[in-house]
Order: structure tokens, then C-alpha cells, then sequence
């Protein structure tokens, strides 16, 4: 399973409930969100053009969830 954690759709405890749903996966990967403009021109990087503006978490953030997680399978990766 993989999640884009995005800020503002996607809180610590979100992320939390997820993992209780799949829980017997044996791998998760939690991909960062990546905001900003496309480096192409005629292509946006996010469906809606407000997503642009958000920030994306940052590394250690989410290094602290897959500690928090990593008991509830036997690969966790960010990305």
C-alpha cells in the first residue's frame, strides 16, 4: 500500500487510522506530496491549482511516522 501524505488532507492521526485498516499488508510506503509549479509548462503537477501553494511535510515528519508505524509491517518506506 502507498499514501501521499498531503498537508491539509492528511493529519498524523489519519495517517494512524490507515494503517489500523491495513494492517496486515507486509509494505507501506508513505510518499511525500509535492506541491509548486510542474516543471512542464503545459502541465499542472496537481489536479486542482490551490494544491500548488501547500508546502509539503517535511522529511523528519514523516521519518517519525515510519518509526510510529514500522511495528505494523515488515517494510515501511518513504519516498
Amino acid at each position: 500500500f502507498q499514501t501521499t501524505v498531503a498537508p491539509t488532507l492528511l493529519k498524523k492521526e489519519d495517517i494512524l487510522k490507515i494503517v489500523h485498516w491495513i494492517a496486515p499488508a507486509k509494505k507501506y510506503v508513505l510518499q511525500n506530496f509535492k506541491g509548486g509549479q510542474s516543471p512542464y509548462e503545459d502541465s499542472p503537477r496537481t489536479v486542482d491549482p490551490k494544491f500548488e501553494k501547500i508546502k509539503p511535510y517535511s522529511k523528519d515528519f514523516l521519518f517519525s511516522l515510519q518509526k510510529i508505524i514500522s511495528p505494523f509491517f515488515e517494510i515501511v518506506q518513504v519516498r
